[in-house]
């Protein structure tokens, strides 16, 4: 993301180190355009907020004899200025003030010296222009914080302020919604399906091409929708059309040559193929959500290269000069995860409470109980997918199956070639469907 700011973008920043301003300025300078106001006390902040409205503060914690929480809590005290959001920015970075400053609606922390791309994260997230701006930046700037003030023992709050835009610029595909909402219905049949899909003629084409791959193996080519349906079947049919719609929308704008959509997402279907193959093997598990939760589990990273490239590509980047997987390098630098974001989205999806579950903990199945199956699926069948390079999802390092996934899900990491050959994944079959 590039980033197009409004020109007028009013910045106050409070510090009263000098050197430290000048080299904050300067970077502020490099990212957006806009007017840079400084000032050096909390007391002159408030004054100079309440007659120059800024659009952010940008505050170090201790200013003088008064620190960033005074400048907090007078600003909710003034409904005049009650929605300018607070940046603080300092080298002073304890989980005391931390916690303090989230119940006071902080919006995020940056620790100096700054990294450039984490200031550019920040400003991308509040002022960087919408596609289809609906409403003013200073309304979605004050829901956020509405939201941030009713979830202030959420610990998630802070992330669904951060991407609060990104569900709305991240909508589920319209006829992706339909097709689930009439396979929700006893009563529906091919005829119902096919209504649907046929109105987007480059939907039905990549779906028939879908069907006729390697993959399936027909020997006689299908030709329309409502055949396809009644011979695979609706929950096929159903999966398809989500991996097809979720393709179809990404590769529309997948110019970036650091991240090869086709690759991530061949990668995402290795996933669900291999995960709905898992769940037919083990008890317990749904196939179905595990075909979905196989697709999504890193639907974040797409979101990320739309809406924030710049900083994606310098994630990726260090992931790959480091050899650290992309996840830690993710929470090292803009302290959000691609699987936070997707978790976000697919909440915003209305997805099951369990696949947004294990979107969201995927890389990080020790922080699940052994019971949450879906969790340790999710983190097996993404691991497998890696370990038989099936596509590439800009990942670096990718990391072997944890043993406590294995043992949740009962198997065993000496049986891990024995599984996958049983699971009959076709590697090339599925890289025709991209």
């Amino acid at each position: 993301m590039t980033g197009k700011y409004k020109l007028d973008t009013r910045i106050l920043l409070v510090d009263n180190k000098a050197e430290e301003v000048r080299e904050l300025k300067s970077q502020i300078g490099s990212i957006t355009h806009g007017t840079i106001r400084v000032v050096d006390s909390i007391t002159e902040a408030l004054k100079m907020a309440s007659s120059w409205i800024p659009d952010l503060i940008i505050s170090e914690w201790l200013v003088g004899d008064q620190d960033a929480a005074n400048l907090l809590q007078a600003l909710k005290n003034k409904p005049s200025i009650a929605g300018i959001p607070v940046i603080v920015c300092t080298a002073t970075h304890t989980q005391e003030i931390k916690l303090r400053a989230k119940r006071l609606g902080v919006f995020d922390f940056l620790l100096k010296p700054v990294n450039r791309y984490a200031l550019k994260w920040q400003l991308d997230l509040l002022f960087a222009e919408l596609p289809t701006p609906v409403i003013t930046r200073k309304e979605v700037v004050r829901r956020e914080f509405e939201i941030l003030a009713e979830q202030l023992d959420d610990e998630t709050a802070i992330s669904r302020v951060k991407i609060k835009r990104i569900q709305e610029l991240a909508p589920m595909p319209e006829i992706t919604g339909r097709v689930l909402e009439i396979s929700r219905n006893p009563h529906a049949g091919a005829r119902d399906f096919a209504e649907v899909i046929r109105q987007d003629q480059a939907l039905t084409a990549r779906i028939l091409k879908t069907v006729n791959s390697a993959f399936y193996g027909f020997d006689r080519e299908i030709g329309n929708i409502e055949r396809a349906i009644v011979i695979l079947g609706v929950e096929e049919v159903v999966q398809v059309t989500q991996a097809a719609c979720l393709i179809q929308a990404s590769l529309r704008w997948s110019d970036n040559p650091n991240f090869d959509h086709r690759q991530f997402w061949t990668h995402s279907l290795g996933a669900a193929y291999i995960a709905r193959a898992l769940a037919r093997k083990l008890a317990g598990l749904d196939s179905k959500d595990a075909f979905v939760m196989g697709l999504m589990h890193d639907f974040g990273k797409v979101v990320m290269d739309q809406y924030f490239r710049e900083i994606f590509n310098h994630l990726i980047e260090v992931s790959r000069l480091r050899r650290v997987p992309l996840y830690k390098i993710e929470k090292e630098i803009i302290d959000i995860e691609h699987a936070e974001i997707g978790c976000i989205v697919a909440d915003a999806w209305r997805l099951p409470d369990k696949l947004v579950r294990a979107i969201s903990l995927h890389h990080r199945p020790a922080m699940a109980a052994e019971t949450d199956h879906e969790v340790h699926l999710a983190h097996v069948a993404n691991s497998l997918c890696h370990m038989k390079n099936i596509g590439s999802s800009g990942n670096w390092a990718p990391e072997e199956p944890q043993t406590r996934s294995l043992n949740a899900l009962g198997l065993e990491r000496r049986d891990l070639v024995k599984i996958w050959e049983s699971l009959r994944i076709n590697i090339d079959s599925i890289e025709l469907l991209v």
